[in-house]
């Protein structure tokens, strides 16, 4: 996208920019630091900036750096003219119509807490763990008329929109509007996954910024700092993935990676035995039953550990063992099951897992979608 496309604006009443920014809270991304800091030096910041984060690397925390260097305060969420805009649901408390103000105060903490979590990670924290969550054309419209007054300090207003993967159409419509005309010296920070999650609109009148892969050196650095052993940290930092929420959830949880590790150890070898006695899809039904009494969240959890493991016995397949970050908590030789992976199931068998996971987040009945999940990955698996 070239740049006339995209609106700057000059940075008013904002003469204590230094030369060098702090990011305290991003880790790495030396160079789009040095890349957002040229763009105040240089007064040329663009009006409306969408980074790309596909997991863990940074975007949020880097809008959350870049908001207090337009918006100086002593902490995030801590000025009137610092602005969010997030996904929300019902929770025990808040049971119909719930808004982003009636979550002021937990997002603030998970700000604090939790800058490279993601949108599941937000709806736990808030109460709604099971709920898919959405942003409404009502938060959006209580967007446009708090950014429509003038900066309480009399220069910037910055509007972090994070969550975008669940704008609903219609408050995507009112969002385009606001970011075609903004109000005076007020800047648009959007935090998507993917960039095909934000509507094409969008896209053409935003800066695009993707935000590579944390090193593994990074990664290390910071799972140390928080007292987790050499080889935890290490172990953690390669299977990341450049990917710090990954890492911290891997080592954080290894309980449960080693639960979803034990499910699918059970499917597989149910799955093969179901080759030679066809009495065995029964135990197949009654897995795919268990799968389908799960919440959404632990049925999506399973679906990404099982994309991962996939990938990991692939590359075994195709002797890449160097690259190979998988290390069983439950005995499992992923040498012995590497062979039944071959170039005529592997992309079924990936597509499959892609095509459960998009269904568990459609709202799919769960044991339906596992029962044919379960058919279907045995047949692949036995071809």
């Amino acid at each position: 996208m070239g740049d006339s496309c995209i609106m700057t604006q000059g940075i008013e009443k904002f003469k204590n920019v230094s030369s060098h920014m702090s990011f305290k809270i991003t880790l790495g991304q030396e160079r789009l630091k040095q890349q957002l800091n040229a763009s105040i030096n240089k007064n040329q910041v663009p009006h409306c900036q969408a980074f790309i984060d596909y997991g863990g690397r940074g975007g949020l925390s880097l809008a959350l750096d870049f908001l207090l260097e337009l918006v100086p305060s002593p902490g995030v969420g801590q000025h009137p003219d610092h602005h969010f805009l997030y996904p929300v649901a019902t929770t025990a408390i808040v049971k119909s119509k719930p808004r982003c103000g009636d979550f002021s105060q937990e997002w603030r903490t998970f700000l604090n807490e939790h800058p490279y979590g993601n949108v599941n990670d937000w709806l736990r924290h808030m109460g709604a763990d099971n709920k898919q969550g959405n942003i409404t054309v009502d938060d959006v419209e209580e967007l446009v008329r708090s950014v429509s007054y003038s900066a309480y300090s009399g220069g910037n207003k910055v509007c972090v929109l994070w969550g975008l993967e669940r704008l609903k159409d219609e408050a995507g419509n009112k969002l385009l509007k606001l970011i075609e005309e903004p109000p005076k010296n007020t800047y648009f920070l959007m935090v998507v996954p993917d960039e095909s999650h934000l509507l094409a609109t969008l896209r053409s009148r935003s800066q695009i910024i993707h935000l590579p892969p944390l090193s593994e050196e990074v990664i290390f650095e910071k799972l140390l700092s928080l007292g987790h052993s050499k080889d935890d940290a290490a172990y953690a930092a390669r299977l990341a993935d450049g990917n710090l929420r990954k890492a911290l959830s891997g080592i954080q949880n290894q309980e449960e990676l080693a639960q979803q590790e034990k499910i699918l150890i059970h499917f597989l070898r149910t799955a093969f035995r179901a080759k030679k006695n066809t009495a065995i899809v029964l135990d197949l039904m009654e897995w795919s039953n268990a799968m389908g009494s799960a919440t959404r969240n632990e049925q999506k959890a399973f679906i990404v550990y099982s994309l991962d493991f996939m990938r990991q016995a692939m590359l075994v397949s195709y002797s890449s063992n160097n690259l190979v970050r998988f290390r069983s908590q439950n005995n499992f030789s992923l040498e012995k099951f590497a062979p039944y992976l071959h170039h005529k199931n592997l992309l079924p068998i990936v597509q499959l897992l892609e095509d459960t996971r998009m269904h568990i987040e459609r709202n799919a009945n769960g044991k339906i979608l596992f029962a044919d999940f379960a058919l279907q990955m045995t047949r692949l698996l036995n071809s």
